[in-house]
């Protein structure tokens, strides 16, 4: 399975690098939109290997855990960098801050019902 991901991850990452090229130069729309398909069809099957992630033990639980707290962290670094760079520029993509609101809220919203019900 863990190679699985890793396929799958490096499949989104190329689909999503591909679409955020200068496609209006280099690609026909109708390449461009295959592509964002493309991504999203990548997208949906990186979801489902994630979902269907499970752990054998405490040590591979550890692994995933610290994982998903990493890329977190990843991805909260790389949108405030957005955001900086964007407010310097006087031109803030709200998608940026939509992003940013709805990982934390998630990661909080789910930490408390953790604890509550379990």
């Amino acid at each position: 399975m863990f190679i699985g991901e890793v396929v799958i991850s490096f499949l989104l990452v190329l689909a999503l690098f591909s679409v955020l090229g200068p496609s209006q130069l280099t690609m026909p729309s109708s390449i461009t939109l295959m592509l964002i398909v493309l991504s999203i069809l990548a997208f949906l099957i990186y979801i489902g290997v994630i979902w269907k992630e499970r752990a054998v033990d405490e040590r591979e639980e550890l692994h995933v855990l610290r994982a998903g707290r990493n890329s977190f962290l990843v991805g909260m670094s790389v949108l405030m960098t957005g955001v900086i760079f964007q407010s310097f520029n006087h031109v803030l993509d709200p998608w940026i801050v939509v992003a940013m609101i709805a990982m934390v809220l998630t990661k909080v919203l789910f930490r408390v019902y953790q604890q509550i019900y379990h």
